[in-house]
């Protein structure tokens, strides 16, 4: 019995989603320009929104990619993968910030995307 290891995805948003995972795989593990380094940018925020002792950049990292994943599987088109991530990550961390100031004022109330 063999098995077939050239997985044709019959959908648009199967090859989405394996497009963008081969993207981020490739950002994460080749030599790439430091306009493409995700990890750092997201260090450098959380470090500006005074949040890097409360999260660190894997943990947005993860939400960000998980969430870009939802927003394939429901049709958007990423077209640049880097992009998206920083742009995704960058919310994530203005609405953990703003949950945290939210916090200490008594406000409550939830952010949306």
């Amino acid at each position: 019995m063999s098995i077939n290891r050239d997985f044709e995805p019959k959908d648009r948003i199967s090859q989405n989603l394996l497009d963008f995972s081969k993207e981020i795989s490739d950002l994460l593990s080749k030599d790439i320009t430091e306009d493409e380094q995700i990890l750092p940018f997201i260090l450098y925020r959380l470090n500006q929104f005074g949040l890097q002792h409360q999260y660190s950049s894997k943990e947005v990292f993860q939400e960000a990619y998980c969430q870009l994943v939802l927003d394939i599987k429901a049709g958007e088109k990423i077209l640049n993968a880097a992009i998206s991530m920083k742009r995704k990550s960058l919310k994530i961390i203005r609405r953990h910030s703003q949950n945290r100031t939210d916090q200490k004022s008594g406000v409550k109330y939830s952010l949306s995307d």
